[in-house]
């Protein structure tokens, strides 16, 4: 019997462009004077909690603080709609190579190459339909002039805590892909991507 698991991982639509920037033109809201008033005046050390349905996390004006410090400190998603649901992955070999199998039919290979591995050596897979987004205003998640393409997860309990893998270019292999953390432990953000690198450009943030 499978049992399903609500992946910790957040994912927040990004739904602005570079070109959609002017939406923050600090000119036009007299921002920009208060802040050349007072440049020593940046918030520092004041939380502020957004509720909102959707987050770019790679707009430059959330990225950092003045001191480089990182800006957005913890996001979570309540409203279900970033929710990767994930059952226990069942393994198997192929040519010679192992992979995690999903109830879909979706493989990913090469786990057993990661850098690290569960304690307890089970692994939990999920996968992303791109068109999940197919009403939003990035059906293409990474670009690539398609909006059929699929995306596994691998999550797993860790030395270091609860990580994911992400097949983040839709190959299929999980060995050319880094650790994903909660983004409150380490405030990354990941994009999905195009096998072609002409095309990696606009490409939406998610954390």
């Amino acid at each position: 019997m499978l049992f399903k698991v609500t992946s910790f991982l957040l994912i927040c639509t990004a739904l602005l462009f570079a070109n959609d920037w002017d939406f923050l033109n600090t000119q036009r809201i007299g921002a920009q004077k208060f802040i050349e008033q007072h440049p020593q005046w940046n918030g520092d050390s004041v939380v502020v909690i957004i509720l909102d349905t959707g987050v770019d996390m790679g707009v430059p004006g959330l990225r950092t603080l003045p001191d480089g410090r990182v800006k957005v400190i913890d996001a979570q998603d309540f409203s279900g709609e970033g929710d990767i649901y994930f059952e226990k992955a069942k393994t198997g070999e192929e040519n010679g190579e192992k992979y995690l199998l999903h109830s879909s039919g979706a493989k990913l290979f090469r786990y057993d190459k990661l850098s690290l591995q569960p304690v307890d050596s089970v692994f939990y897979i999920g996968v992303l339909n791109e068109d999940h987004f197919k009403n939003t205003r990035i059906p293409d998640v990474n670009n690539n002039g398609k909006n059929d393409d699929t995306f596994g997860f691998t999550v797993f309990k860790s030395k270091d805590g609860w990580i994911t893998y992400i097949d983040l270019d839709g190959d299929g292999n999980l060995d050319d892909e880094q650790p994903v953390w909660n983004y409150k432990t380490k405030h990354q953000i990941v994009r999905f991507r195009g096998r072609d690198t002409k095309s990696e450009k606009n490409l939406a943030d998610f954390a």
